[in-house]
């Protein structure tokens, strides 16, 4: 089945990390990676994010988060409470279950994450968003919470080059823009 014709879907997680950092991966892309401690190196987890190895979402701080992963954009509710954004790509070397996971389980490449969904092989563009759902009126909360981040997964078009970061992008609740 080719990326585009794929079915559509979405998954939301909720996550704990006591480093302030959760990641999403292909997990036989991490196999790669001999160091267990590379990803509490900056530069090491630059570089892998910008060899498609890892997307990574700097929380900032420690604690619980709700992450939503989807295929699609963000819907109208949302937009409306968007923070800042990152974009990022990942390489999926083959069919496989991509995971959620947490910062302190990027040193166990075997590691399934709190959870996993199935993206077919290639190349996407994923983009990060953190919502500042605080910002809701208290009729639309009470309806259906809203996560902390959005990770919205694009395949490449055919001429798209994979963006590249310099550094890690700043998606904590302290770094609005």
């Amino acid at each position: 089945m080719d990326m585009e014709s794929e079915a559509r879907s979405e998954l939301t997680v909720h996550l704990a990390t006591d480093a302030g950092l959760l990641a999403i991966v292909a997990p036989g892309e991490l196999a790669l990676t001999l160091d267990d401690a590379w990803w509490t190196d900056e530069d090491s987890l630059v570089a892998a994010a910008n060899a498609g190895r890892v997307v990574p979402i700097e929380t900032g701080e420690g604690g619980g988060y709700a992450v939503r992963i989807t295929f699609e954009g963000l819907n109208e509710r949302e937009r409306r409470v968007a923070a800042q954004s990152a974009e990022f790509w990942l390489r999926v070397p083959e069919d496989e279950e991509v995971a959620v996971v947490t910062g302190e389980e990027l040193s166990f490449p075997d590691t399934p994450g709190a959870a996993t969904f199935w993206a077919a092989s290639g190349s996407y563009n994923v983009q990060v968003t953190r919502l500042r759902w605080t910002e809701e009126s208290d009729d639309e909360a009470d309806d259906d919470a809203l996560p902390d981040y959005v990770v919205r997964l694009r395949p490449f078009h055919g001429d798209e080059d994979p963006p590249e970061i310099h550094y890690l992008p700043d998606l904590s609740i302290g770094g609005d823009i």
